[in-house]
């Protein structure tokens, strides 16, 4: 009686910690992508995407001759790099949406240095 016992305790285990690891997978996810800076005033990419509640890391390179940065706004990131840098950041959206992307050194924005994030 004792023996069935302690088997059905360590099957209950089993089954708690297999809907653990289960429920641990249906979380939220990293995903790392890589963005180039130039050359140009380009990121490339210039659109990303993600999922709410996921975090990309974005690896960027400024294979530029002159410095980048990479601003997103409504996220609080922001990485400046020289020629030749290269960094990255951490994207962690909550909501749906369409996330701004620039670069804020005067007039690169306007030559055509921007991006999108696109969260769904």
């Amino acid at each position: 009686m004792e023996r069935n016992n302690r088997r059905m305790l360590l099957a209950g285990a089993a089954l708690v910690l297999a809907g653990t690891l289960t429920l641990a997978g249906c979380g939220s996810q990293t995903r790392t992508v890589t963005v180039a800076m130039g050359p140009g005033m380009i990121f490339a990419p210039a659109n990303l995407g993600a999922r709410a509640g996921d975090t990309l890391v974005v690896q960027l390179s400024n294979v530029d001759n002159e410095d980048h940065d990479i601003h997103v706004p409504a996220l609080g990131a922001h990485l400046h790099l020289r020629p030749g840098e290269k960094g990255q950041v951490r994207l962690s959206p909550k909501k749906a949406g369409s996330y701004e992307i620039v670069c804020t050194l005067p007039g690169h924005k306007e030559a055509g240095m921007v991006g999108t994030l696109l969260v769904r």
